[in-house]
C-alpha cells in the first residue's frame, strides 16, 4: 500500500511554553475512534513505528520520520511525559494522499451534556475547540442540528457552549454527539467569521451611538399613539402610561434606554430595514444579535416582519417570532427572510409593562445573512450619514431681503448631508440666532430643498438663524 508522510509529528513538537515536549508521547488511531493505527518509519511501509510514539529531550521521533498508509484518515493524540493530553487533531490524511476523502467534520471525543434548545456542555476546557464563530454539528433524538457558537465559557471543569441553530431548530435531550468544523478542499465549513465583510450589519446605528434628534434629550412617548422615531433610525411604542427613551453611555457602550411608569402595559423597540438594504436577502437565514439590560430580567418577544408592499410599513406581515429573558447578556436568534424580504424587513422587541422606576436597554443590535459575526463598529462619522438618509439636522439662515409682501426675503437654498430616502419632511425646530419670525419650505428632492420668508414679515435686512429637521422614515 502506498505510503504519504503524516502531516504531523515530523517536525520538533513543544509544550504549552514553547519547551520541547521532553519524553512526550503520540498515540495514532483511526480516525474518529479509539482504535489504534500503525505508522511506518519508512516509505515502502516495512519498519513500523512503536505505538505510542514516544519524543526524545528534543521533542523529536527518533525513530525517523512518520508515514502512514493512503486512503485512511487519522486521529492523532499528543499527549507529555505525564499523559495529559496537550492536543487532539482529527481526520488527517497524509500529504497529498487524494485517495482519503477527509470529513470536514471532527468528531469530539467526549460526550456532550443537553442543557437547553441551544445549549449544552463539554467535560474540561473547551473553549478553544468551541470557539466563538465555529460551526458545529450535533447528533441529537430528532437527527443532526447544525449550529454556529455565539458563546463558549469554562468553569469548575465545564465548558458551557450557547449556540444558534440553523433556522431554529432546537437541540434534544438525546443530544449525543458533537463534531467540529474543519477545513476540506470543497465544500468548506469554515465559517464566514473567518473573513469579516464591512457592511454586513444590515441595523443602522445598532450600535446606538447616533441621537440627531432632540439634541440628546430625553423623549416622551405617549401611551397608544403612533410610533415615534428617537435615536437614530430606531421608534419606540407603548400603552398603558408614557414612557421616556434617552441614550446612556457607559464607556464606549451606548444603549438606548426606555423608562417606565406605574401603569404602562408595553412597550416596543423597532426598526424598519430600506428595502434596496434587505433585496439580498430574500429566501436566505438571516441571524441578529442584540444586548438588553434591564433593572430585573424580563421577558423580551422578538418579532420580524415583511412589508407587503415595496417599503411601505402600513401592513405588514410577521415571518417569524420568538422569546429570551433579558439579563445583561447578548440574545441571539435567526429566521428565515423568504421571498418577501425585497420589499423591506422590520424587526421589534415588545416587553410586558415597565413600571415606576425600572427600565431596559438596548446595546449592539445586528441582522446579517447566513452567518454569526461579532458585532460590527462603524466609525461614527460613517454611521451618521447613514443616518442622514433618513434624517438629518441642518443650519440655515434666512434674509429679508425684499419688500415684496408675498416674498420677504431671499430663497436660501438647503443641500442635504446625504442624498434622503425620498423628498423630506422639513420643520423649523429651534430658533438660533437673529430675530425670531417663521420661514417657510419648499423640499423639491431628496438632494436638497429650500426656505424663505413668506408674506408680512421682518423688517428690511433682519435674519433669522434655524436649526432644521429634515425627516424621511419609513
Amino acid at each position: 500500500m502506498t505510503q504519504y508522510l503524516a502531516p504531523i509529528l515530523n517536525d520538533q513538537q513543544v509544550d504549552s511554553n514553547g519547551n520541547p515536549l521532553s519524553g512526550g508521547r503520540v498515540y495514532v488511531y483511526l480516525a474518529g475512534s479509539s482504535t489504534p493505527a500503525p505508522t511506518t518509519s519508512d516509505k515502502a511501509g516495512n519498519t513500523a513505528n512503536a505505538w505510542p510514539i514516544v519524543l526524545n529531550t528534543y521533542g523529536l521521533n527518533t525513530q525517523g520520520p512518520v508515514w502512514v498508509a493512503g486512503g485512511q484518515a487519522y486521529k492523532f493524540v499528543i499527549r507529555d511525559a505525564d499523559g495529559v493530553v496537550l492536543r487532539t487533531v482529527d481526520n488527517v490524511a497524509g500529504v497529498n494522499d487524494a485517495s482519503s476523502a477527509s470529513d470536514q467534520w471532527t468528531l469530539f471525543q467526549g460526550s456532550p451534556t443537553y442543557t437547553s434548545p441551544t445549549t449544552f456542555t463539554l467535560p474540561g476546557d473547551q473553549t478553544g475547540t468551541c470557539a466563538f464563530g465555529r460551526r458545529v454539528r450535533t447528533s441529537n433524538t430528532s437527527g443532526q442540528v447544525y449550529g454556529t457558537v455565539v458563546r463558549s465559557s469554562y468553569t469548575t471543569d465545564t465548558t458551557t457552549i450557547v449556540l444558534s441553530t440553523d433556522e431554529g431548530i432546537p437541540l434534544d435531550t438525546g443530544l449525543n454527539q458533537l463534531y467540529a468544523a474543519s477545513l476540506t478542499p470543497s465544500d468548506s465549513s469554515i465559517p464566514a467569521t473567518a473573513i469579516l465583510a464591512p457592511y454586513r450589519n444590515r441595523i443602522i446605528n445598532g450600535g446606538f451611538r447616533i441621537f440627531q434628534r432632540y439634541s440628546g434629550s430625553p423623549i416622551t412617548i405617549t401611551a397608544g399613539a403612533a410610533i415615534a422615531y428617537t435615536l437614530d433610525r430606531f421608534y419606540v411604542a407603548c400603552a398603558g402610561a408614557d414612557v421616556t427613551v434617552s441614550q446612556v453611555t457607559a464607556g464606549t457602550d451606548y444603549r438606548l434606554t426606555i423608562t417606565g411608569a406605574a401603569s404602562n402595559t408595553s412597550t416596543t423597540l423597532g426598526q424598519r430595514i430600506e428595502s434596496g438594504n434587505c433585496t439580498d436577502w430574500v429566501n436566505k437565514q438571516i441571524y441578529c444579535q442584540i444586548t438588553p439590560r434591564p433593572t430585573a430580567g424580563v421577558t423580551v418577544t422578538w418579532r420580524a416582519y415583511t412589508a407587503d408592499a415595496s417599503d411601505d410599513f402600513n401592513t405588514k406581515t410577521q415571518i417569524a417570532t420568538g422569546t429570551f429573558v433579558a439579563n445583561g447578556t447578548t440574545a441571539y436568534f435567526n429566521f428565515a427572510a423568504g421571498s418577501s424580504a425585497s420589499n423591506g424587513i422590520a424587526i421589534e422587541f415588545s416587553t410586558g409593562g415597565i413600571g415606576s422606576g425600572e427600565t431596559v436597554s438596548y446595546s449592539q443590535f445586528q441582522a446579517e445573512a447566513d452567518q454569526v459575526t461579532t458585532f460590527e463598529f462603524r466609525p461614527p462619522a460613517l454611521e451618521l450619514w447613514l443616518c442622514q438618509r433618513s434624517a438629518s439636522r441642518l443650519i440655515s439662515r434666512v434674509w429679508r431681503a425684499s419688500t415684496d409682501g408675498n416674498f420677504a426675503g431671499s430663497l436660501t437654498p438647503l443641500t442635504f448631508p446625504a442624498t434622503m430616502r425620498v423628498a423630506p419632511v422639513l420643520t423649523a425646530l429651534t430658533v438660533l440666532g437673529g430675530t425670531s419670525y417663521a420661514i417657510q419650505f419648499d423640499s423639491l428632492s431628496g438632494r436638497e430643498g429650500d426656505c424663505y420668508y413668506q408674506g408680512a414679515g421682518p423688517a428690511l435686512g433682519t435674519y433669522t438663524t434655524w436649526l432644521i429637521g429634515a425627516e424621511a422614515e419609513l
